[in-house]
């Protein structure tokens, strides 16, 4: 496994998340989809375990729920990393696009796994 300079400028928690992850293809111009599990999430961005590669600097759609929430977050974001795991594939999503009020739910959920760890220990 590649060592990665840490360039995080978020807070980021452990996250089990369903994660539906939406790429256009240009040629020719379709739909690619998957259902992906994400491992951790910071108001930056999303580690995703995939059965599909993505490629990096692509631009996809991640769609999640938050625990609490109903209503799905659709955030915009770029392919940063990509490597091959066991069973599939490590994704790591840099959100470009993230609405202002889903920015602070995932803030909020952060801060609150974090808060939950502390008093765990």
């Amino acid at each position: 496994m590649r060592k990665y300079e840490e360039k995080r400028k978020h807070a980021r928690a452990p996250a089990d998340l369903r994660v539906q992850v939406e790429q256009y293809s240009v040629a020719p111009m379709h739909l690619v989809a998957c259902n992906a599990s994400s491992e951790n999430l910071s108001a930056g961005g999303i580690f995703v375990r995939s059965d599909r590669p993505f490629k990096v600097s692509s631009t996809v759609l991640a769609s999640f729920t938050l625990p609490g929430k109903g209503d799905f977050l659709e955030v915009a974001a770029r392919t940063v990393r990509c490597e091959e795991m066991e069973n599939g594939y490590g994704v790591g999503l840099e959100f470009i696009d993230c609405g202002v009020l889903e920015f602070r739910d995932i803030e909020k959920f952060v801060k609150r796994r974090e808060e939950n760890r502390r008093q765990a220990t």
